[in-house]
């Protein structure tokens, strides 16, 4: 049950079905009473106009920094409502992801019996009775062959009807479409104005006859159906993809075995007693892993917003910031380091645009990465927001840290790392007190088409995010003992880089400088969100800071008796980081119970779906039993008692390269092997186990230091 989604019910919604993906191609899949519906996307789909922004955003920029120098905050929102908020004028409103349109088959006379999702394999299956027939399907976006695959068969003959809807009419852009039938095959082709070119192709191949009804199929007297359906546009993909000629239970193999080579690197078990069972962990972790791998596994693209699935009136944009952090969140400790590859594949291909970014708007050397871009990096929403380089920087580091290819060190990361490094050298203001300061700050969650902005010297979300950057390249740098005197000046901008504001008691503060124009009255969650998942709280002379952010998120977690999933889930990651894994997991069993409890695994916010976050949660599990930080391994730290009975993790993967397994028993480790990583050496923090270990492991601090060859294991067993 641990890698199954079961449904027993007809689903009420699209956000109610089941996600399969490729990287490239993806669909949910819903089942009513009588139809099973395919709801489809693609990686490039999307709306794409292109505004010239760059002159207003400069002109923007200049004008609001010299009022924020000035004190004149009132005076500075003001101005970044005209310029960053919702003004028709820049054209916001047509940046978005839109789905393909919708499949359709009909059975008739039909009952739904049941549908899941085998996370393993990545197959949807669903049982259903038409007239005297029992007809069961089998659904899957194919990670060998690019299309997306199904197959309904009977165990008597079943009649049905297969439609394609196209586009659903948006008043918010133009577009052309045709549907036509030759043969066995529906080809739908759509051009949107100023946007995407795209065409669906669906095939069918059945035992049984098939008829045209206007626009659609009827298929009479079938024992079989299968239909192979593929979706390409102008922008990448090749229009050769065709149905391939092989026997069905070869395609499906074939793909199960791809998609479990990537699935089965990692394996969770936790015995949990009945009642917890709607809070399951060990689900909600694998449904992390499948998510990241169905939008990653093949594609050209990172996830956008709300992973590859995008539904009809959706507000899917592309960018980097929080959120593409939480879809990559797990993907190192899962060893789905091909994932953050091909992120970083298409970073590479852009840094020449954002160079001319840069230059254009802030007139400065380096990189300026858009929070919110198109699909070939330029700007596609009017906002200042500077953390891009922050957010990626932790998937960057993260990347050699666990895999140790200084091959990528060398050519990509501390490149990037350092062209950021010196976008911030020349956009740092000194203030009268010697303190540098960003100017002017937006705060990422102040999406401009809807709310009124939020602006300011330096918040702290952009402290830790410059913070991060400026560290990771200070580090990269002395790992490759390369430029010595950019060093010096990055390691003076931290020193003068302004503190997090505490309030009078000593909480955290959004905004350094204290306005009633632009502080916020109570912390948001994720300034420390990013603050936690940063450098920033765990370097050696921010210990005050450390402990005010778990004041902070304590104070906030009791007075906040409505919190959201999107902040209950944020808050539950820095308490397992920073140990309090009894918090973590009663925050994570309260929000995935809720949402379970209510027909649903996948979370739903504002009616979008955010998939972001279930990738977020899974992160959070794995936090809650194994966690590193300070160069330290911790394992099981104030495990929940639900939890803690019995248990094992395997595959997990850690800094440093190294593979960990482990089994436990009433919150006592009872088995421990540790496959050495390029490094060739791990610290287990206050490490206690009922086996004797040599006294020569142990260090000063009580910590066991294990030294061995790379590729050699250290066990600790009965």
């Amino acid at each position: 049950m641990f890698n199954r989604i079961r449904l027993s019910n007809q689903t009420k919604t699209q956000y109610d079905g089941l996600p399969i993906g490729n990287g490239r191609l993806a669909a949910i899949v819903t089942s009513d009473k009588s139809s099973d519906v395919l709801n489809l996307n693609h990686e490039w789909l999307w709306t794409g106009l292109q505004n010239d922004f760059e002159q207003k955003l400069k002109k923007g920029i200049t004008d609001i920094r010299d009022l924020l120098i000035k004190g004149d905050y009132a005076q500075a929102v003001t101005y970044s409502n005209y310029y960053f908020g919702d003004n028709k004028e820049f054209g916001l409103n047509n940046n978005f992801y839109i789905p393909a349109g919708t499949l359709k088959v009909e059975l008739s006379r039909s009952k739904l019996i049941k549908s899941e999702l085998n996370l393993e394999d990545a197959v949807v299956s669903i049982l259903r009775k038409s007239g005297r027939a029992k007809v069961k399907s089998e659904i899957f976006a194919c990670s060998k062959t690019g299309l997306i695959m199904c197959r309904w068969v009977g165990n008597r003959i079943f009649s049905c009807g297969l439609s394609f809807t196209g586009l659903i009419p948006d008043p918010s852009f133009d577009c052309t479409d045709n549907t036509s039938i030759f043969g066995n095959t529906i080809t739908y082709e759509c051009n949107i104005k100023n946007g995407t070119t795209y065409k669906v192709i669906i095939t069918l191949k059945t035992d049984g006859e098939i008829a045209l009804h206007k626009n659609a199929f009827r298929v009479y007297n079938a024992f079989e159906l299968e239909i192979y359906l593929n979706i390409f546009t102008d922008k990448s993909d090749p229009s050769n993809l065709r149905p391939p000629d092989k026997a069905w239970d070869e395609l499906i193999s074939e793909h199960k075995a791809e998609f479990s080579r990537f699935y089965n690197r990692v394996g969770l078990s936790v015995r949990l007693p009945f009642m917890h069972k709607a809070a399951d962990p060990v689900l909600m972790f694998n449904l992390a892993r499948y998510l990241l791998i169905s939008s990653t596994i093949n594609c050209e693209l990172p996830p956008n917003s709300r992973g590859k699935w995008t539904m009809p009136q959706s507000r899917s944009t592309f960018g980097f910031n929080h959120v593409l952090h939480m879809q990559y969140s797990i993907s190192q400790r899962a060893n789905l380091a091909e994932s953050a590859g091909l992120l970083i594949d298409y970073l590479s291909k852009h840094q020449e645009v954002w160079e001319q970014t840069a230059r254009d708007i802030w007139s400065s050397r380096g990189i300026f990465v858009p929070e919110i871009m198109d699909i070939n990096g330029r700007f596609a929403s009017m906002c200042v927001r500077v953390g891009a380089p922050g957010w990626l920087c932790r998937i960057i580091m993260d990347y050699f840290e666990y895999t140790g290819d200084y091959t990528y060190l060398t050519d990509f990361a501390y490149p990037f790392l350092k062209e950021s490094a010196m976008f911030y050298e020349d956009c740092l203001y000194e203030d009268k007190d010697g303190r540098l300061n960003i100017i002017p700050s937006q705060y990422p969650d102040d999406d401009p088409e809807i709310f009124s902005t939020h602006i300011s010297m330096t918040s702290a979300l952009d402290a830790s995010l410059i913070y991060t950057t400026l560290k990771s390249a200070v580090k990269v740098g002395e790992i490759l003992s390369v430029d010595a005197d950019r060093r010096l000046i990055w390691n003076n901008i931290l020193n003068k880089l302004s503190p997090v504001r505490l309030d009078a008691n000593g909480l955290l503060c959004e905004h350094l400088e204290e306005n009633d124009a632009s502080d916020s009255k109570s912390f948001r969650y994720l300034s420390l969100y990013s603050l936690v998942t940063s450098d920033i709280l765990f370097s050696e002379n921010r210990n005050n800071e450390l402990d005010a952010a778990l004041r902070t998120i304590d104070y906030y977690t009791a007075h906040d008796m409505s919190m959201s999933p999107v902040n209950a889930v944020r808050t539950a990651l820095i308490y397992a980081r920073t140990g309090c894994c009894d918090k973590a997991a009663a925050l994570l069993g309260a929000v995935s119970r809720n949402n379970v409890l209510s027909g649903n695994y996948l979370f739903i916010c504002d009616n979008e779906l955010r998939t972001d976050l279930n990738i977020l949660y899974g992160t959070a599990v794995s936090e809650c039993l194994v966690s590193y930080s300070n160069g330290k391994v911790h394992l099981l730290r104030r495990l929940p008692g639900a939890w803690s009975k019995q248990g094992s993790l395997h595959g997990i993967r850690l800094p440093g390269g190294h593979t960990l397994n482990i089994v436990w028993k009433n919150g006592a480790v009872v088995s421990l092997d540790i496959i050495i990583g390029y490094t060739g050496e791990i610290v287990l923090s206050k490490f206690k186990s009922r086996f004797k270990i040599p006294i020569d492991y142990y260090d000063e601090n009580g910590d066991i230091l294990v030294k061995k060859k790379p590729g050699e294991t250290f066990t600790i067993s009965e």
